[in-house]
């Protein structure tokens, strides 16, 4: 027996913490993951809305940059329209957006403020509107007391004109270098009389016939008017568009080719002009168009604060 542990008490434990050990200061890092959602009207959606009659649709394709001093992230919006960042570090941001051919209005904050609140990350909205500047919209007036088949003073139709002209790059656009355009013509010769106008003739693309009479300069791609410039005198009207829908430019202008392509079968190859306006002329084929392909013209009324006509005109 040990005399010396009577009683049965433990001896007591004694830890000498080892000396060579250096002292370390540890600074958490401010930093999170960062989602930005860039969206704009979604017009003719099923669902609706619960307030404007739209609803809400991703834009992909945007570039989206948050600049902060001489750092910036940039990332490019998905199929949803997020563009998604990794360990951005706390601070307050400037937010830049840009997409080829657009031209894009931020109707959201353009600052954005980052902390560490949120480990999982954190994500922002930003409504925007994009006006698409590779395609045009012309229109010339109509000159209503000038006979059928004879011209104004300026040498244009008397039924004035509506046409589209489609750009392959901003460039090409400010140089005014179209590689296609659509109206919607009687076909060559097919107008004889007044009466024509209200019954019906046969109408036909640009004015163009494979097999029959076309107007100078037409083709199955170029409208009669494809060389007139914007700066073209009798003009009463001449824009790019609105957009909504979230589409990239390419799948606005394959729409608009698709529709002018497919027009002629809708309207069961016809041209007329009634005396309320309507029929199917070039400006209805024009209205058309801008309603298929989700195009605006933009005159300060329409969908909330966004500024989209709810018509064509």
């Amino acid at each position: 027996m040990d005399g010396g542990n009577a009683g049965g008490a433990r001896p007591s434990a004694r830890y000498d913490a080892p000396q060579d050990l250096p002292q370390v200061d540890v600074v958490a890092r401010c930093e999170t993951d960062l989602t930005i959602l860039v969206e704009e009207p979604e017009v003719g959606a099923p669902r609706g809305n619960r307030n404007q009659g739209f609803d809400w649709i991703g834009v992909k394709g945007v570039e989206v940059s948050i600049r902060q001093g001489s750092t910036t992230f940039t990332a490019t919006t998905d199929a949803q329209g997020k563009a998604r960042y990794s360990a951005v570090p706390c601070g307050l941001y400037v937010v830049t957006l840009r997409q080829a051919e657009f031209r894009i209005e931020n109707k959201g904050d353009t600052n954005l403020k980052v902390n560490g609140s949120s480990k999982s990350g954190r994500e922002k909205e930003l409504r925007i509107r994009r006006q698409l500047r590779t395609v045009e919209m012309f229109r010339l007036p109509t000159q209503y007391m000038v006979a059928v088949g004879a011209k104004d003073a300026t040498g244009d139709d008397p039924y004035g004109h509506h046409w589209t002209k489609i750009y392959a790059s901003e460039a090409d656009a400010s140089r005014e270098r179209p590689m296609e355009s659509y109206g919607w013509w009687p076909a060559a010769g097919a107008l004889t009389s007044d009466w024509d106008t209200f019954t019906g003739v046969r109408g036909a693309l640009n004015g163009y016939s494979p097999s029959g009479p076309s107007y100078a300069g037409a083709s199955p791609t170029t409208d009669p008017y494809h060389t007139k410039s914007r700066t073209y005198a009798s003009l009463e009207d001449v824009f790019f568009p609105w957009v909504t829908n979230g589409k990239t430019a390419a799948e606005y202008k394959s729409i608009l080719r698709t529709k002018a392509q497919s027009f002629a079968r809708d309207v069961s190859n016809t041209w007329s002009w009634r005396t309320d306006g309507g029929g199917w002329h070039c400006k209805t084929f024009q209205a058309y168009l801008m309603r298929e392909a989700f195009l605006w013209k933009h005159v300060g009324v329409g969908i909330g604060q966004f500024g989209w006509s709810t018509s064509t005109s």
